[in-house]
């Protein structure tokens, strides 16, 4: 049975996702394709939109990366419970400003690295996500 064309839109946008998820992330092909018994070339069949996956092979590959199956499907998905990590994932937040995405996921960056040095007491971490809000 051939696959329509809102369907092959649909593999080619998911497809689109996963390999921007994946090279957010620093993977390469075969760093996903591997652990789920596929090759580099399966991965990027999926990433072009030429070859379609199931339900567990996209699930595999949404929790290797970190991020939930929905924002691989849903063209309109925004966030929900869904914590942004990267800056791609500010972008599909605020589509229409590449800018305010970057000012979000640096901002993110500040606060994580401040964490870690433990430089940002409660106040000043409470202070900047309220604004953020």
């Amino acid at each position: 049975m051939p696959i329509s064309r809102r369907d092959n839109a649909k593999m080619r946008m998911t497809g689109a996702r996963i390999r921007a998820a994946r090279e957010a992330g620093g993977f390469t092909q075969p760093d996903v394709a591997d652990p789920l018994g596929h090759s580099a070339k399966w991965l990027s069949e999926i990433e072009r939109g030429v070859n379609s996956l199931d339900v567990h092979d996209l699930k595999a590959i949404a929790d290797f990366l970190g991020y939930p199956v929905d924002w691989f499907l849903d063209e309109e998905y925004r966030g929900g419970a869904f914590t942004p990590k990267t800056r791609l994932d500010w972008e599909m937040i605020f589509p229409e400003s590449k800018i305010r995405a970057r000012m979000h996921a640096d901002l993110d960056h500040v606060i994580v690295r401040g964490e870690e040095h433990g430089a940002l007491d409660s106040h000043v971490k409470a202070r900047g996500e309220q604004t953020l809000n």
